[in-house]
């Protein structure tokens, strides 16, 4: 059996992050791709390691889930879900 790991996600007090997330959701979404992925790779470039990696080093605990990894996690589902979207949409 395949263990699943969660991340406890802490409320977002942060007005910018919930209002980009807010903008996200309401804006084009040829266009909110464009800008989930340009928000995921500046994550990768300030810390300097990839999505995944970070993803499991949240899992294992070796770093912590700022605002910031939470943002970025976020992001990253985001983009899942329009992936998600799009691929059930065919």
């Amino acid at each position: 059996m395949t263990k699943i790991a969660t991340i406890r996600m802490h409320r977002l007090n942060d007005e910018a992050t919930i209002r980009s997330v807010v903008n996200a959701v309401h804006s084009q979404p040829n266009g909110e791709i464009v800008s989930i992925e340009r928000r995921i790779a500046a994550f990768e470039a300030e810390y300097r390691v990839d999505s995944e990696e970070m993803r499991a080093r949240v899992d294992r605990g070796e770093m912590a889930p700022t605002r910031d990894v939470e943002a970025w996690l976020m992001a990253l589902r985001v983009r899942d879900e329009f992936a998600g979207a799009k691929a059930r949409a065919r």
